[in-house]
């Protein structure tokens, strides 16, 4: 979620927050604000598809850093978008934003994509930390609340939304929790702490005169957040726009001012409904109400979790999924055969097909396999022979698109094979993310092998290489045609003689088609939008 204009609003005046040692405490962590975060943090290049041993070495040095200051964390992750799908035009709206922040990156300008295996590294890498983290059925705010209420303790996240909801414990936004500068015991033993900012209901509303905290839920709504959008309220909206110190936050103060003056939500509703056409108040209200409830705190004892990694949650329920599918998805989607069917909790009906758990996975091993090809055994030498490229500088530093598309369509097939080993139970161990791919690192064979006269040749050192190599050279040309590559050098020189025409009437319009292009592309094949057609 998110208020709109909010967490730029508080930031503006730094007089919101107050000085924060944050030690000898739990910690409620918004999981999906901290991964996003750490990926800017980690600084690595995002046009090569994400640096996943970078990013998870920096995950380990966060949760390192609030060790060292007996910071007890407890990471909570957003699920689906839930049953009714509120959230589904907030998506589309971010996924157009992606697309055109990755059109610019492709084409050498600034900004940042996080890469598509982030989270499942994150997860991986809170595996290894042991780290408990929990991923929720739908959206994670209000049980991200409700624990930390329970537990008296902050919530650490990026969202806006926190500034709005009642938090024991306070909130302390992410972009100012110095977990790199831990500061304090001199002695090596107490006394350690991370230098954050807490945000202060009191320091807010007292800045608006007698502004309720109970008012602030309808403020949020009213202001527009990843639910809600009232095109009805407009001519209100305008009305209450401050004059004050210019244009910028001008709606936002203006509306803050105007709640100031009542004692209670109820009161405020009614005002608002003022300047609502009459056969549109009943509906505006019904929303109005409905809408604030999203800043209450959950019931859902999620600490249930942490102490038997089961809890009970109603919109679960009402979904109607088997409980192993519910447990696997608050471990986030990873769950093990012997896990699924431990105790004979569930009948073979509830996973069909299915009469003992050893023919279970072997059935789930071979539609995994059958799907995504066997896997290459370790090899040494191989793995000494990338440790020398890895170690190389690229030649040449211009961005090779075409590259960079063939590995994020690799990244593609890689996430949906992870996805259906989860939904098979985890038959096969999941890959090690921080080793298995390095953006650079690939760049940088893409390199080697487009200079090589032989690619047999680069791969002499290692017997198993090379027939693995020969191996998928051959599933390769067998199901395509015998002119396949010949088309394609064909179409790269005439797309190379014709480039520098085309560009500066396609650099205007790419960005401007980018959403709908790519949706009624991907409609028919999901790598569609990732071709090149200059």
């Amino acid at each position: 979620m998110g208020v709109r204009g909010l967490a730029g609003f508080v930031e503006e005046r730094g007089g919101f927050c107050a000085e924060l040692r944050v030690r000898d405490t739990k910690l409620v962590i918004d999981g999906s604000s901290l991964y996003h975060q750490l990926c800017f943090a980690s600084a690595a290049d995002p046009r090569r598809g994400g640096e996943y041993g970078l990013f998870a070495a920096t995950v380990r040095d966060f949760f390192g850093s609030l060790r060292a200051c007996r910071v007890s964390p407890f990471v909570v992750l957003d699920g689906g978008r839930g049953a009714d799908d509120r959230k589904l035009p907030a998506l589309k709206e971010r996924a157009a934003e992606r697309l055109r922040a990755a059109h610019g990156l492709s084409r050498g300008e600034g900004g940042c994509v996080v890469p598509l295996l982030t989270r499942e590294a994150f997860l991986q890498a809170l595996r290894r930390l042991d780290v408990p983290f929990v991923q929720c059925f739908a959206e994670a705010d209000r049980e991200i609340a409700g624990l930390a209420n329970r537990w008296g303790c902050p919530v650490l996240s990026l969202d806006s939304d926190f500034c709005v909801f009642e938090l024991a414990g306070g909130y302390c936004p992410l972009t100012h929790f110095q977990w790199r500068s831990v500061c304090g015991g001199d002695d090596g033993t107490r006394g350690r702490y991370v230098p954050a900012r807490c945000f202060s209901v009191e320091r807010f509303c007292g800045h608006f005169g007698a502004l309720r905290k109970s008012l602030l839920p309808l403020f949020a709504v009213m202001c527009g957040n990843d639910y809600i959008e009232l095109a009805a309220l407009e001519a209100f909206l305008s009305a209450v726009r401050s004059r004050r110190g210019g244009r910028k936050h001008a709606r936002l103060r203006g509306l803050l001012s105007w709640l100031s003056q009542f004692s209670e939500p109820a009161e405020a509703v009614d005002s608002v409904l003022r300047y609502v056409k009459k056969h549109q108040r009943e509906e505006v209200r019904d929303l109005l109400c409905a809408s604030m409830q999203d800043y209450t705190p959950s019931d859902v004892k999620l600490e249930d979790f942490f102490r038997s990694s089961a809890y009970e949650c109603e919109a679960a329920r009402k979904a109607g999924l088997p409980q192993w599918v519910l447990d696997a998805l608050a471990k986030g989607a990873h769950v093990t055969l012997s896990d699924a069917f431990a105790g004979d909790s569930r009948s073979e009906n509830e996973f069909p097909g299915t009469c003992s758990q050893s023919l279970t996975t072997s059935c789930c091993c071979n539609v995994l396999l059958d799907a995504t090809g066997l896997c290459a055994e370790d090899d040494v030498i191989a793995y000494n022979e990338f440790l020398k490229w890895k170690g190389k500088k690229l030649e040449n530093k211009d961005f090779d698109l075409d590259a960079g598309h063939s590995f994020c369509q690799w990244q593609c097939c890689l996430q949906m094979g992870l996805y259906l080993n989860q939904l098979l139970g985890s038959p096969l161990t999941e890959p090690d993310l921080s080793r298995l791919y390095t953006g650079t690192l690939v760049h940088r064979l893409f390199q080697e092998l487009e200079s090589t006269p032989s690619v047999e040749n680069l791969f002499s050192s290692s017997p198993k290489i090379t027939q693995l190599y020969q191996d998928l050279l051959n599933t390769v040309e067998s199901t395509v045609s015998p002119d396949f590559f010949e088309k394609i050098n064909v179409c790269k020189t005439k797309s190379e003689s014709c480039k520098k025409k085309k560009a500066s009437s396609k650099e205007k319009k790419a960005i401007r088609c980018a959403l709908p292009e790519a949706q009624r592309l991907c409609s028919v094949n999901r790598f569609a939008a990732l071709e090149v057609d200059d």
